[in-house]
């Protein structure tokens, strides 16, 4: 039993990191405004990581980093941000971004940022083949193929019950604040803004005007709790519909991305590993260290809910939907 004036060092720096975490964003944003200035000098390979929130992206993409050729970047809202504002897709930098973008919303300019910044995070690391991992880019596939054509993508695929009960968990015990910013949810960002911006553009007509009202009623009775199961459920479809068709459209599937299951992954992290990196290398063997996989574990469901269970709590015109495009 501790005494009440001792505290252990996880809790003595937790003050700090939400005191840092904001400055760091906010000097990174700094950093990457001036690398989009700097005339693309570095010959680089972009591939970018896709798979709903919570569907093994971070595993994988933290694997994918031990290898020696490839510079890892996990999440890069600096970068984003300074390619446009409407990235900020949950009002994280107060950006008033949107989390669908699609090739109509490309410009020259973007582009051009976007090569600036990673040609110059290319030439610093000394490295060719970059890969990209933020989760929301899968409702931006044609937007970033029309920013960067030479991009190419690993998709990563988990059941979409065990992503709706890690987004819903998450939902429900918040896990990190930062310091001053009480209204950021870490996962539904500022005053819910991500809810709002997935349910105002919905370019795939997933939802109709019944679920928009149940949930924003909700939001506005302050019973937000209600609609988390719900919005993980509608987040974990619009992800899946938005690559499959995305994807769909490719002449050659195959050619442009890369597919990898992450149930599959944690039973045989190394060979499936080596696979990707491989092919992230094109075709250069895989130069992972021997320890590269020990992070890799199948962590216990716990209290999941069922798929029968989901499907039973959540809202009917959803419901419908879900049952015809998630198998």
């Amino acid at each position: 039993m501790k005494l009440a004036s001792q505290t252990s060092p996880r809790a003595e720096s937790e003050p700090l990191k939400e005191f840092l975490r904001p400055l760091l964003i906010r000097a990174r944003i700094a950093v990457c405004a001036l690398l989009s200035k700097i005339p693309a000098s570095a010959n680089y390979e972009p591939v970018y990581i896709l798979g709903c929130g919570r569907s093994g992206t971070t595993v994988i993409g933290k694997s994918i980093s031990q290898d020696a050729d490839i510079l890892y970047l996990n999440e890069p809202y600096y970068l984003w941000f300074n390619v446009t504002r409407r990235a900020d897709f949950s009002n994280l930098v107060y950006g008033n971004g949107d989390c669908w973008l699609g090739n109509q919303d490309a410009t020259p300019n973007q582009s051009r940022k976007s090569r600036r910044m990673l040609s110059s995070f290319a030439r610093f690391n000394r490295r060719r083949f970059i890969v990209e991992k933020t989760p929301i880019n899968s409702l931006r596939v044609d937007w970033i193929r029309a920013i960067e054509p030479r991009a190419r993508f690993v998709v990563v695929k988990r059941e979409w019950v065990d992503v709706v009960n890690s987004i819903h968990d998450l939902s429900l015990h918040k896990r990190y604040r930062l310091s001053g910013r009480p209204n950021l949810h870490p996962w539904w960002g500022e005053a819910h803004y991500k809810i709002r911006s997935l349910l105002s553009r919905d370019p795939y007509d997933l939802i109709g005007a019944s679920f928009r009202h149940f949930v924003e009623e909700r939001l506005a009775a302050g019973l937000e709790r209600e609609v988390y199961l719900d919005m993980a459920v509608f987040e974990a479809l619009a992800c899946q519909v938005a690559i499959d068709r995305s994807f769909s459209e490719f002449e050659v599937p195959g050619v442009d991305y890369f597919e990898i299951h992450y149930d599959r992954f944690v039973e045989s992290p190394l060979d499936e590993m080596a696979d990707v990196v491989s092919w992230i290398k094109k075709g250069s063997p895989a130069r992972l260290p021997s320890n590269a996989l020990s992070h890799v574990q199948r962590r216990k469901k716990g209290s999941a809910l069922s798929k029968a269970e989901i499907l039973d709590r959540i809202h009917p015109d959803l419901r419908a939907v879900v049952e015809v495009n998630l198998s």
